[in-house]
Order: structure tokens, then sequence, then C-alpha cells
């Protein structure tokens, strides 16, 4: 009776300490992400102000005069996204069992 207490205190420890692990290792992985993007990133915005990067209207990064806007990526995007929805929405609606 006592070993299967111990034992089962065991697996509980080992069970604990693996999802521990898998925890910190996703905060982790997810701290890097945000490190190496904001990193990279800051160059860029040294060169274009987030204004223009935001608010503009044409994404040419290969011209001769490069613009950044992002604008028309963004609304683009979203209306890509709500047709969907219009689309997907009744459909799921009505394909629920009855």
């Amino acid at each position: 009776m006592i070993w299967i207490r111990r034992r089962r205190k065991i697996q509980d420890r080992c069970i604990e300490a693996v999802l521990f692990l898998a925890a910190a290792s996703s905060i982790f992985v997810t701290l890097a992400i945000v490190y190496i993007l904001v990193s990279e990133s800051l160059p860029f915005f040294k060169e274009v102000s987030l204004k223009e990067f935001l608010t503009g209207h044409e994404w040419t990064p290969l011209f001769a005069n490069p613009s950044y806007g992002i604008r028309p990526l963004i609304s683009g995007t979203l209306m890509t996204t709500i047709i969907a929805l219009l689309v997907a929405i009744p459909l799921g609606t009505i394909a629920l069992p009855s």
C-alpha cells in the first residue's frame, strides 16, 4: 500500500515537472519571438515613421522612391475577413445538425 502511494506521488511530481517545462518553454518561445520581431524592426522604424507606415496609401518598397504605407494591406485583409465571415457564418449555421 505504501509503495503504491509513493509511486503515485513520484508520477504526480514527474507530470508536474513536464507540465511546468512545457509552460515555461512556451513562455520563453513567445518572449523570444517578440524580442526578435522588435529588434529586427527597430532599424526599419528609424528610417520610416510609424505614422507614415500606418497611414500611407502605397506599398512600393522596391521602387526607386520606396513607400511603406500598410493601409491598403490592412484594408484588404479586413475586407477579405468580412466577406469570409459573411459566407461562413450562414453556411455554418445552416450546416448544424438539428
